[in-house]
């Protein structure tokens, strides 16, 4: 009796057309013997394509001010451009509110009237205006003392930098 087959056959691999390109690198130099140590090690790894073809890319959009490859690539750094985006309006409105110290008074909402003077003038009344008196006609009259304390201004900033060490 013959043995049965228990491999299961592979499907025929689909046909992807390819480009061959060749480059050099010199042996001599520093910056190509470094790119030709990391295309060794992609290679070991089968990313030797991938990372050349990455690397183009990117650097082709860069040169042309476009980062949406960067951050494809590298989503982490993309808070270190946009720190947060929407998120970080939200946190400096709720940070605003909080420090707010009086609280605002809403008006109802009028029928096609947005937010104006009119909407302001309430919460301006709220607070004391400065009144300028213009009877005196005479310059303002400034006085400086003479500062008592004889401690030598650069001493005092080494002395402070050196402690924050």
């Amino acid at each position: 009796m013959a043995k049965k087959n228990t491999k299961t056959k592979t499907p025929p691999k689909r046909y992807t057309p390819r480009q061959t390109r060749k480059f050099q690198l010199r042996r001599d130099h520093p910056v190509d013997a470094h790119v030709s140590e990391i295309l060794d090690y992609s290679r070991t790894k089968r990313r030797e394509v991938t990372v050349i073809r990455d690397g183009v890319r990117l650097l082709w959009a860069l040169e042309n001010n476009d980062l949406s490859v960067l951050f494809e690539m590298f989503p982490h750094l993309k808070d270190q451009f946009i720190p947060g985006g929407l998120n970080l309006i939200e946190q400096i409105q709720s940070m605003l509110l909080q420090s707010h110290s009086l609280p605002l008074q809403a008006e109802p909402e009028r029928v096609g009237q947005g937010i104006g003077l009119k909407a302001m003038s309430a919460s301006a009344s709220a607070f004391a205006l400065p009144v300028f008196e213009d009877d005196d006609d005479e310059m303002p009259t400034i006085v400086t003392g003479k500062n008592s304390s004889n401690v030598n201004a650069a001493a005092n900033l080494i002395g402070l930098a050196l402690g924050m060490n």
